[in-house]
């Protein structure tokens, strides 16, 4: 297939991956978020998993989501080269 020269592969910005998590709307987040050095602003990030505050298995799941998390961090640092 031809592309048109706009339409080269997507590159994602350089930076560094991080494991974080954060609570929206009475849920846990964990996320996977790429960001420059020196700089706060995320620059892609992806949703591990959503937790339920309230779930009976609450730490079970966020354990598992953030060991799957650093998993994947691992992962994208030697997509990366890093």
């Amino acid at each position: 297939l031809l592309r048109s020269a706009g339409q080269g592969p997507r590159v994602s910005p350089a930076g560094t991956w991080r494991v974080g998590h954060y609570d929206v709307k009475g849920e846990t987040r964990v996320v996977l978020q790429k960001v420059r050095e020196g700089d706060t602003r995320v620059l892609d990030e992806h949703v591990i998993a959503s937790v339920r505050s309230d779930d009976p298995d609450y730490d079970a799941k966020f354990l598992a989501a953030m060991d799957t998390a650093r998993q994947r961090q691992a992962l994208f640092e030697a997509e990366d080269g890093g």
